[in-house]
């Protein structure tokens, strides 16, 4: 199981990727738990994502099964504009190297009973993400969740080196946590899950061009 990452350079590439990670999102924020975010023609996007990162896994019909969103905080951010209270402790960050996460999701109609392969495809997504931000000088992850979120959140990510205050917010509960990339939690997440190294797979084509 390898990760595909579209970027602002790149996403031309994937027209129908982000469609499909865009439907996901509608599917599972809106439909599944209610949320009742802006959307387009059964798709939930939002201005965001025009400089954001997208981290995707494919299942084994070719089609999206998970993805997960990554911005910089130096250009503007979810958490900051949906939920400043939960940054009053530590202000609205602006750093190059703390870079806010969001709308991660899993196609669990997809994935089916499979709870082993649920786990999998949420920790390749996550490796993904400390790869890039191992590779990239990122020293935190902000992300914004619910209590629910935060148990499986934690499994993966590790434990969280700081946490906000929890707002009551609508129809579920918000906290926003920070985590730090450690090449210690992303190995033993390979190890844990036999996942490719890298599983970026960018990266890994970057390698056999080095190597060619």
């Amino acid at each position: 199981m390898y990760v595909t990452l579209i970027t602002p350079e790149n996403h031309h590439h994937f027209h129908r990727e982000l469609e499909a990670i865009f439907k996901l999102r509608h599917k599972v924020f809106n439909e599944d738990l209610g949320w009742n975010l802006p959307h387009v023609e059964g798709q939930e996007f939002d201005k965001f994502d025009a400089h954001s990162l997208h981290f995707f896994v494919r299942g084994t019909d070719n089609e999206i099964i998970g993805s997960w969103r990554l911005m910089p905080t130096t250009k503007p951010y979810l958490t900051a504009e949906a939920f400043p209270e939960l940054l009053e402790e530590i202000g609205i960050v602006s750093d190059p190297s703390v870079w806010d996460l969001s709308r991660g999701c899993i196609d669990r109609e997809k994935i089916g009973p499979d709870k082993k392969l649920r786990r999998e495809v949420i920790a390749s997504l996550i490796s993904s993400i400390y790869e890039f931000g191992i590779m990239n000088g990122i020293a935190e992850f902000l992300s914004v969740q619910n209590r629910i979120t935060t148990i499986i959140a934690n499994r993966a990510l590790g434990d969280p080196v700081w946490q906000s205050q929890t707002i009551n917010a609508g129809i579920t509960d918000a906290t926003c946590y920070s985590y730090a990339p450690s090449l210690e939690r992303l190995y033993a997440l390979r190890t844990q899950y036999r996942l490719a190294s890298p599983i970026l797979s960018q990266f890994q084509i970057t390698e056999l061009q080095a190597a060619a």
